[in-house]
């Protein structure tokens, strides 16, 4: 993995290259072990490059890198994990190879044929731009699922810039003065800000499955190379039997690993203890010569731990295997690195032990394996096993839904002393307070775009937190086919927005502040593909989630070592802001400091801490978004 940086700016003069070099080197992080920079000599354009070295690892594979006839330069960050099968075609057509990088395919690819043609034949992670020095023409593009990021921005037709990080970005002039309010009030609804937007008025997220055309002086022009919903509209369903449907998934789970266990460094897996990341590990294991090792995070409160689960895993598959336990202390430590590391406003708390893990990993490994994706993927959210109940009430008369949300509600203000534990042993769900109170907040939707925003956004905050903000919703609720039921609706939404703009996100940033690349087999989109061809019972049977992976994961482990609910990376937030981060947020929050800053009401912001001191609500989520944001300016 590396990191990716150009600019365009004909007002620079003598200053492009300085300018492009502390771009390169902002994103040293992403890439520790080479950098380069490439002029054009004709016109104001410098493209840089931080490299992290995964794949030949000599300087045959250093970039910026020009192909073989001179006319296209690129800088690439990612993985091709078929470059060798797509290097073999290239042979047979001509073409002659300097290196054994991935590198190099990608370019040669592109320079015979074409970027059209170039992007359906790969399988990877990537983010890449490509210059045209005949045509005086940019390319930049982006893997089908966004697992690589790549922003740009202009001010203008005749400039352009672009970077794996915004770090890179705010070092070109002019480029982020000013913060988007919108993009903010986004933030505190979602916990990231959507793509295509910012934080910054003038930056830009590339969408998943696009690649972007620009000539100096001319509109940017951008294109959708492979969208989900066209695959889903002409998908062909499965006709196999269930025996054939796991086997054939799991003969292409073993691929989709199988080609992420290359590298010329060792090799390792993020081991939460789940079912992702368990399979992942197992699978692993039969492609890797030695005994793979793993890495888990663990903390104090049992509701919140899964280290001894992980443990139990990695004991039974034979794994070197490594825990740390993370405390309100070690939160406190990484808060300033996760401002700097994420670059705009996010605060999905599982970013913090996202952050530990990924430096104790690269303390040993310089590529991780991990099992994200695969709810999205083959239904592993809570929401997907009630999806039946929210269709049949969503579609209700409006009396049934009110009788039907007013028992949720009884549900919801009970005590965790009665009701909850029964809940928790029957159902198998972690928490089920917070999952009740989310319920009974979005049973109070009329529509089903409505639904779905509140179960996967932040409590309702009031419309006043963002001073100078316009209700705007990001424009990615996407018109969804119409045969699609509830379940698989909520599923192809948190494919094109939660799982780029939040999970990707947070898996990249963390890992590529250590210089660690993680890699995703579980959204080889060949998987992805493969999961839509089948019926939603092969995803979500007997209230039971993600049943096709359960059938394959039998394979490798007896089932009392992963069948506990899971909870994901989540961490004790509520206890953490009430006791050891409470001084430390109350600082931030002061209300002279919002004041000072403009952006928030300090009003609104008061109510909320008051009422989440006295434990008339529970705001953990939304003042954890608030403090992270206020983090965030105080770095900016």
């Amino acid at each position: 993995m590396c990191g990716i940086v150009g600019i365009y700016h004909d007002t620079l003069n003598g200053e492009l290259k300085a300018c492009c070099q502390r771009m390169v080197r902002s994103l040293s992080h992403r890439g520790p072990d080479d950098e380069g920079v490439w002029i054009d000599s004709n016109i104001p354009l410098a493209i840089g490059h931080r490299r992290l070295s995964v794949i030949d690892l000599t300087q045959d594979g250093h970039q910026p890198m020009a192909s073989s006839n001179g006319r296209y330069i690129i800088s690439f960050n990612g993985e091709i994990y078929n470059y060798q099968k797509l290097k073999d075609q290239l042979i047979s057509e001509g073409c002659s190879f300097r290196s054994n990088s991935d590198t190099e395919v990608l370019l040669e690819g592109l320079s015979v044929w074409g970027i059209e043609r170039m992007l359906p034949k790969l399988t990877g992670m990537f983010a890449f731009a490509l210059w045209d020095r005949t045509e005086r023409k940019l390319f930049l593009a982006r893997d089908r699922l966004g697992i690589k990021p790549l922003y740009w921005g202009q001010r203008t037709t005749g400039d352009l810039a672009f970077a794996s990080e915004i770090k890179a970005m705010k070092i070109v002039p002019d480029i982020t003065n000013s913060i988007d309010e919108d993009s903010l009030n986004l933030f505190f609804q979602y916990r990231y800000v959507p793509a295509p937007r910012s934080i910054y008025k003038d930056v830009k997220k590339l969408l998943p499955g696009h690649f972007l055309v620009w000539k100096p002086g001319q509109p940017v022009h951008i294109s959708c190379y492979w969208n989900l919903q066209d695959h889903i509209r002409h998908r062909s369903m499965s006709l196999d039997s269930d025996v054939e449907a796991v086997e054939k998934l799991h003969e292409l789970l073993k691929d989709a690993i199988a080609i992420r266990t290359i590298a010329d460094v060792p090799i390792g897996t993020l081991l939460s203890g789940g079912i992702d990341s368990s399979l992942v590990t197992a699978i692993s294991q039969e492609y890797l010569h030695d005994s793979i090792r793993t890495f888990s995070v663990g903390f104090g409160d049992a509701d919140f731990d899964e280290s001894t689960n992980a443990n139990k895993i990695a004991e039974y598959l034979g794994t070197q295997h490594t825990t740390i336990h993370v405390s309100s202390e070690d939160v406190l430590k990484t808060i300033p690195a996760l401002t700097h590391h994420f670059d705009e406003p996010f605060s999905d708390s599982s970013q913090i032990p996202s952050l530990i893990i990924s430096k104790l990993a690269s303390a040993e490994v310089k590529v991780a394996l991990s099992g994200d994706g695969g709810d999205e993927v083959f239904g592993g959210y809570e929401r997907y096993r009630w999806a039946n109940l929210l269709s049949i009430v969503n579609n209700s008369p409006a009396y049934a839904r009110q009788a039907i949300n007013q028992l949720v509600g009884m549900l919801d203000s009970m005590t965790p002393t009665n009701l909850f534990p029964l809940l928790s042993k029957q159902l198998k769900l972690r928490r089920p307070q917070e999952k009740i109170k989310k319920l009974h907040r979005a049973l109070k939707e009329d529509s089903f775009e409505d639904l779905y925003q509140s179960l996967t956004s932040v409590e309702a905050f009031p419309q006043q937190l963002v001073l100078q903000s316009l209700a705007v919703d990001s424009g990615r609720i996407q018109p969804i086919e119409s045969g699609l039921n509830f379940q698989e609706r909520m599923q192809y939404l948190d494919t094109i927005r939660y799982l780029p703009d939040d999970v990707l996100t947070k898996v990249d940033r963390c890992s590529m502040a250590f210089g660690l690349e993680v890699r995703v087999p579980l959204i080889d989109h060949r998987l992805v593909e493969f999961s839509w061809s089948q019926p939603k019972q092969r995803k979500i049977r007997n209230f039971q989630t993600k049943w096709m992976l359960r059938q394959i994961l039998r394979k490798y482990l007896p089932d009392e070592l992963w069948s506990q609910p899971k909870t994901g990376f989540s961490v004790p937030l509520d206890a953490w802001l009430r006791q050891s981060l409470k001084d430390w947020a109350g600082d931030l929050l002061s209300s002279a400091n919002i004041k000072n800053q403009g952006f928030l009401d300090p009003t609104t912001i008061s109510a909320i801490l008051r009422a989440h001191k006295d434990g008339a609500s529970q705001h953990s989520e939304l003042l954890w978004s608030i403090v992270m944001f206020q983090s965030w300016l105080e770095n900016n």
